[in-house]
């Protein structure tokens, strides 16, 4: 029973970490000086988040008895029909939204049409200028919240005026441009994973029937899988900064242009999981 749920967890820790806006902010992160100091710092903050918002949960879960006694019962729902049908209802829906997601991404596709003499340019059915569109979406890779955080250094305030949040946000801004750490460990703990992916990260480790210790293991271990791009970034920097800098910057690209694919096969690869526990078959 346990095996689906490692199987699972593997595939939303890498989800998680082939994400754009994640790789984006580590690049990021490595323009900085000091980067490896910085990208520890990063770490750490993502760290101090992941056991926030999964073993903590986790914990509280257990604690409660109602919440117990529901998963007990959810582990095994072809013992409970109330469960079975959740757990297949659960899978059939996700399923259903992954083709709605290819649905969608082909209308798109078919409704872009040549602008008049926009010389390769094209129009969504919205009306938006699809090269514009795309260059927003490759800046929008690092969430305006962060580019404010560190970047936006024309609106920074003096040392000794302004606001208490705009000394704080100057603060911020000469530290990072500086080099210091502490601001990659803030973005750190801002960037908090998807929610959806963290209530299936949940799901998946609550309902597997493995004991608390074993459970609160498979969290320990999604963590450090959803941070595998910036523990490989932390090794092979050292010996190799600019080909580590290359190779993230394609995977990046890739990750944008394979984005909507990824998403797809992640959810119906859980959905089929969550409909074969539900027939019995896991």
């Amino acid at each position: 029973m346990f095996a689906p749920m490692w199987g699972a967890l593997l595939v939303l820790a890498l989800l998680t970490t082939v994400n754009p806006v994640r790789l984006g902010i580590i690049l990021l992160v490595l323009l900085r000086p000091r980067p490896i100091q910085s990208l520890i710092a990063y770490w750490s903050g993502c760290v101090v988040v992941g056991i926030a918002t999964v073993m903590v949960p986790l914990i509280a879960l257990h604690s409660v008895p109602t919440s117990a006694s529901f998963i007990k019962q959810f582990a095994d729902p072809t013992d409970n029909p109330s469960a079975q049908r959740i757990a297949i209802g659960i899978g059939v829906v996700l399923i259903l939204i992954a083709g709605l997601v290819v649905l969608h991404s082909a209308t798109r596709q078919r409704a872009a049409v040549p602008s008049p003499g926009g010389g390769g340019r094209h129009r969504l059915p919205d009306g938006t200028d699809s090269t514009k569109t795309a260059t927003r979406e490759r800046d929008a890779d690092v969430p305006p919240v962060i580019s404010h955080l560190v970047m936006d250094t024309a609106q920074e305030a003096p040392s000794d005026g302004g606001s208490v949040t705009a000394r704080l946000l100057g603060r911020i801004r000469r530290a990072w441009q500086n080099g210091s750490p502490w601001p990659a460990f803030v973005i750190g703990v801002i960037v908090v994973p998807p929610l959806d992916g963290l209530l299936l990260v949940l799901a998946l480790i609550v309902t597997s029937g493995a004991s608390l210790e074993m459970q609160l293991a498979a969290a320990a271990a999604y963590i450090v899988g959803m941070l595998a791009v910036e523990e490989i970034i932390l090794v092979s920097n050292v010996a190799a900064p600019v080909k580590t800098e290359a190779a993230l910057r394609r995977l990046h690209d890739w990750t944008i242009a394979h984005r909507l694919k990824i998403l797809v096969a992640f959810l119906v690869v859980t959905g089929l999981s969550m409909v074969a526990r539900g027939v019995g078959l896991l």
